[in-house]
């Protein structure tokens, strides 16, 4: 989606020539705290809560407001028939009643499936980032294409 909005971001009829250096910056951000925080790739996150079982000692983490305005690490330190008990560091606890509820709590970042998923899709950003510093395979460095005789874009350096 990143390199998606990117692509659109800098179609147009030259006016968009100043957004480059932006876009590119953003998407070389992006790919550097990619699969630190589940709100990176919120459909996938959605969909690992709702197939990952519910079980014992599974990580949470869960934002409160007012007055904390902070997240909170906990793991789910029991489970009733219909009741999920989160516990967190020092002693405290919470139970949620309803599935759901104890599904958005669940951290995803601390799934294996999460971390397989997120490997993969750094690829891309690295492929990017080689690109851009001029890292990559020798066939692909920019001044092998600015060199090639028939190659017909411009590469600066």
């Amino acid at each position: 989606m990143a390199f998606r909005n990117g692509t659109y971001a800098l179609e147009g009829d030259g006016l968009e020539i100043p957004l480059v250096h932006d876009t590119l910056e953003g998407l070389r951000a992006r790919g550097r705290g990619l699969g630190t925080d589940s709100t990176h790739f919120p459909n996938v996150a959605s969909v690992l809560r709702a197939q990952e079982p519910i079980k014992l000692g599974m990580a949470t983490r869960d934002y409160y407001d007012a007055p904390y305005h902070q997240w909170f690490n906990g793991v789910i330190g029991a489970i009733g028939s219909s009741t999920w008990t989160i516990a967190y560091q020092g002693g405290s606890t919470i139970v949620f009643t309803t599935e759901a509820e104890i599904r958005n709590a669940i951290d995803v970042c601390a799934l294996p499936q999460w971390t397989k998923i997120m490997e993969h899709e750094k690829g891309s950003f690295q492929y990017l980032e080689d690109r851009l510093t001029n890292k990559c395979a020798r066939p692909f460095w920019i001044l092998v294409q600015r060199a090639a005789p028939n190659h017909r874009v411009a590469a600066s350096v």
